[in-house]
């Protein structure tokens, strides 16, 4: 069998398998592979890094989407010298994610303007980055329906999927 044939096959059976990624890449990273000397463990290393890269980087997408975030908001863009009483270190021990292991959840109250939106958003987006599943919600959509009441003030709540990372 040629090589023009054999790489048309292997292109083939890869996407057969649903692995796009290295179907993509294939041909380019044979021809870089026997220049480095690599080798066929190399050279199967390589494809398979691209593929898990792709796929880490298609499920992030998918995460973020799920969680229907108002904004696209970071906790490093937040200027935590705004609000002094609130401890970036704890903040941060929330975005690493052992508080879901417990089922809790995070809620920040506070007056309009401080950033609880941006805080949320961007804790979300930290626990979607290793493969939890966050989403944020406004109480004001929730509480009125258990109370009969109307909701005081703006406070939001992240609650993260029991789901572990991936």
């Amino acid at each position: 069998m040629s090589e023009a044939l054999s790489q048309e096959v292997v292109t083939t059976y890869l996407k057969q398998l649903r692995l796009s990624r290295m179907a993509r890449d294939c041909d380019s990273l044979a021809r870089e592979a026997e220049q480095r000397g690599l080798g066929y463990l190399g050279f199967l290393q390589a494809l398979l890094e691209g593929e898990l890269a792709s796929r880490h980087e298609q499920q992030l997408r998918q995460r973020l989407k799920a969680a229907a975030f108002l904004y696209q908001k970071r906790l490093e863009d937040f200027d935590f010298s705004l609000v002094p009483n609130l401890s970036k270190m704890r903040l941060l021990e929330l975005a690493q994610g052992a508080f879901l292991s417990a089922h809790d959840n995070v809620l920040f109250i506070g007056p309009s303007g401080i950033g609880k939106t941006h805080l949320l958003m961007g804790l979300g987006r930290a626990l979607c980055l290793p493969g939890w599943l966050s989403r944020a919600v406004s109480l004001g959509s929730h509480s009125g329906h258990r109370t009969g009441g109307r909701p005081q003030g703006t406070a939001l709540t992240a609650a993260a999927e029991s789901v572990s990372p991936l």
